[in-house]
């Protein structure tokens, strides 16, 4: 009788097992649940991902973690965005929650081997594994953050102008500089007067307060948003206009005089046209 009862028991807890509901602990542990199946997941700096397709090429392999090895976690805040010297970039608080950007600029080799080889580059300007990948349209941007997200199924993106402006000031870490990590151009920023016409290798100046290098100077950096005029009142997780002509750049570029490389600077560039000094960061939002 006494086995018969734990054999009933045995039935029991097969059976809850099989019509439960997912386990919520799945998602952030070392599985990924997917149409009732446990499959293994990759976790590469506290991100948990599931390749996509089979027999993905290792160098791809490398490239994305390389990518997500480079993610820094902002924790998100309030501050003031903006600048009064400019009418349309009048000073506003703007929140932004917690998201993840990457520590450096997109590299020539992490787009050579997602995208193939870049004719544009020029070795009069810089061409090697390390430098930053540049004569980046947005158009061709937005190819290649959909190739990362096919291969690991993540919403990799480019930043929102809010964000971006609150990373490369420090986030909640912020000491108010002008440019991003010091008031001393020289000290973070690759630009007109010191970068003797050609990029430089990215992370070759100091980091800003949360290692974010490059935010000013080297490669201007594409955002998200259509440029336009800011709207002077408080928002939260803004992105921008809903329509527009042009997308905003950021960071200023070492074709560029120093102002350009300012935290508060900005600048736009029609989404299809490519320029010498515009690369772009990459950006995901926390995973929940």
């Amino acid at each position: 009788m006494k086995k018969q009862f734990y054999i009933f028991q045995l039935l029991l807890i097969c059976c809850l097992m099989v019509s439960c509901e997912k386990d919520p602990s799945y998602d952030r542990g070392c599985y990924l649940f997917d149409n009732q199946v446990l499959e293994p997941a990759n976790n590469i700096n506290g991100i948990h991902f599931i390749w996509t397709e089979e027999n993905i090429p290792d160098n791809i392999k490398d490239v994305v973690g390389e990518i997500l090895s480079s993610l820094v976690l902002v924790e998100g805040g309030t501050f003031v965005m903006g600048d009064n010297s400019f009418a349309e970039s009048q000073e506003h608080t703007v929140t932004v929650s917690d998201f993840y950007i990457s520590s450096i600029e997109v590299t020539q080799k992490q787009w050579r081997v997602i995208m193939g080889d870049n004719e544009s580059w020029n070795y009069n300007y810089g061409i090697d594994d390390h430098y930053p990948a540049n004569f980046i349209s947005f158009d061709q941007a937005v190819l290649f953050i959909d190739k990362l997200n096919h291969y690991t199924g993540l919403s990799l993106r480019m930043p929102t102008e809010a964000e971006w402006e609150y990373a490369a000031l420090g986030g909640k870490y912020s000491l108010g500089y002008d440019y991003s990590g010091s008031s001393n151009a020289d000290e973070v920023a690759w630009y007109r007067d010191n970068s003797g016409g050609r990029m430089h290798p990215v992370a070759s100046l100091a980091a800003n307060e949360i290692g974010l290098y490059d935010m000013s100077g080297n490669v201007c950096e594409w955002c998200s948003d259509w440029y336009g005029v800011y709207v002077n009142e408080p928002s939260t997780n803004p992105s921008g206009p809903a329509m527009g002509e042009k997308r905003v750049v950021r960071g200023g570029g070492f074709t560029l005089g120093n102002e350009h490389a300012r935290c508060k600077a900005r600048n736009s560039l029609k989404p299809h046209n490519q320029s010498l000094a515009v690369g772009l960061r990459l950006t995901m939002d926390v995973q929940r």
